[in-house]
């Protein structure tokens, strides 16, 4: 059985997270960061788990992912998708594109709304 924290425990807590939070304030009040700096390269990251990922799928790895349409490649889904809209891509598929997003929004409101009806309107 999980036993939640008391009112106490929970004002320690925050002050424990702001004494820590404190710490890594200089003495001339400006804010030290610390950094997860690249081996390979000059990037340096806030989070670990960013330098991780950097060093499994940017530093030093050729790009994985292609485009269909030329010789592009990123090294990740995203960047080859905004390299795809942006330039291969018209600006009628672009209003095509932003047209049948109203359409898919219109239905998604009227769905939600005929399960709104059905549920609040008794024997409907």
């Amino acid at each position: 059985e999980k036993v939640h924290p008391t009112y106490e425990q929970l004002v320690e807590k925050a002050n424990k997270e702001a004494r820590k939070k404190a710490s890594k304030i200089a003495k001339d009040g400006t804010t030290v960061i610390e950094r997860f700096p690249c081996s390979k390269c000059t990037r340096s990251y806030k989070f670990k788990k960013h330098l991780t990922w950097h060093l499994q799928y940017e530093c030093g790895v050729p790009p994985r992912f292609s485009c269909s349409s030329c010789s592009f490649r990123g090294k990740d889904k995203r960047t080859v998708l905004r390299h795809i809209k942006k330039v291969h891509t018209t600006q009628e598929e672009l209003r095509i594109e932003k047209a049948n997003k109203e359409v898919e929004d219109a239905a998604k409101e009227v769905e939600e709304a005929i399960i709104y009806i059905h549920n609040e309107i008794p024997g409907f």
